[in-house]
């Protein structure tokens, strides 16, 4: 490695002054473009994914920056092209997932004049030849069947670190596994969700869509920033519901690592505290009282009254039939949800108000 001074192409302020106009432009482009009502899905430093028609794009005005761009273009290139737009890609398909993870499964076909659609893989690597249909089948496969990350094998050159320290310069088999999940960039607008289910190779996937806002300050990216590190993958409904629970419950210290069993166990503990009712488990406590009293003035001894009561088990079953985890709940379960180290970690009553209503009807 050896240093260079500062030329033509190693001016750090000319490289940053050209990508902030860049930028600046692409930011104008998008914003007139959500005012005449299009879409804008992935923007990178030199382009964005959009459902805007070419000539409504050239002919926005950047808010007055069109004008020095295209005396830009016309400089460098001799007074001959002054468009500052080109078209990379065409597709009528799309999964996007996160900035720099988009893939369409058109593949260019220059002879018959077809542009080919997207396929950026988010440093992921298929075994199939990079941009083939091949190769994007098996990423958009991988994305939209994900429960966490996408892991592939490749082979890679041996790192510099390794050379500088003796090793000989060889290729080596190396396994990553990549999180395909939205990056963040901006705030993931929660009222705008919903699932669509594409179907490939007829085989129907499910991923969540939405909009996204800008952040309100820097710890609220943050606080998202965490609660994406704490959650295994991003993809559906359920995944993001599990996420907005986490983000709501940071500060109330609710730790939820199965979204249906901390529901559960939130209602639980919320009707052992008496914070509601839950009829149904009222019903059985009430019959099963009542059969003590019943044996007591029989004089039955109290042996035979405890061979015989049955309630905690009754209670377990009448709970199972509400849960949708994969745990059972259990006799420890029913015991431990009066203890006030766990009501702790009770849920809030606005995140559990579907089960609870569920339950309570019966």
């Amino acid at each position: 490695m050896e240093a260079l001074d500062c030329s033509s192409i190693t001016n750090p302020v000319s490289a940053c002054m050209v990508t902030s106009i860049v930028r600046a432009a692409l930011l104008a482009a998008e914003n007139q473009a959500a005012d005449q009502g299009y879409m804008t899905c992935s923007v990178t430093t030199d382009g964005f994914i959009s459902d805007m028609p070419l000539e409504v794009l050239t002919g926005m005005d950047l808010m007055g920056l069109r004008i020095f761009l295209e005396k830009a273009r016309l400089y460098l290139t001799d007074n001959v092209d002054p468009e500052i737009w080109e078209i990379k890609h065409r597709q009528n398909d799309l999964v996007n997932f996160t900035t720099r993870g988009n893939i369409s499964l058109i593949v260019e076909d220059k002879t018959a004049g077809i542009k080919g659609g997207v396929c950026a893989h988010n440093g992921a690597k298929s075994p199939y030849e990079p941009d083939s249909y091949e190769d994007r089948m098996w990423l958009m496969k991988a994305v939209l069947s994900r429960t966490g990350t996408v892991d592939y094998t490749a082979q890679e050159w041996i790192g510099f670190r390794e050379l500088s320290q003796g090793d000989g310069f060889t290729v080596k088999s190396v396994t990553k596994h990549i999180r395909m999940d939205y990056d963040l960039k901006r705030k993931p607008d929660r009222n705008s969700f919903y699932t669509v289910f594409p179907v490939i190779d007829g085989e129907a996937y499910e991923i969540a869509n939405f909009s996204t806002v800008p952040f309100e300050n820097v710890a609220e990216y943050r606080n998202y920033r965490t609660c994406k590190k704490n959650t295994t993958v991003l993809r559906t409904m359920n995944d993001w519901t599990l996420f907005w629970m986490k983000l709501d419950s940071r500060s109330s210290g609710a730790k939820i690592r199965d979204l249906e069993w901390s529901k559960l166990m939130s209602c639980i503990m919320g009707y052992r505290a008496g914070m509601w009712d839950i009829p149904g488990l009222t019903a059985i406590q009430n019959r099963w009282m009542e059969y003590v009293e019943t044996m007591k003035s029989q004089k039955k001894p109290q042996a035979e009254i405890s061979r015989g009561l049955h309630m905690i088990e009754d209670i377990c079953d009448w709970i199972n039939l509400h849960n949708r985890s994969r745990k059972t709940f259990k006799e420890s379960d029913w015991k431990n949800a009066r203890r006030p180290d766990r009501q702790a970690n009770m849920l809030p009553a606005g995140m559990i108000d579907d089960l609870l209503l569920e339950m309570q009807a019966g």
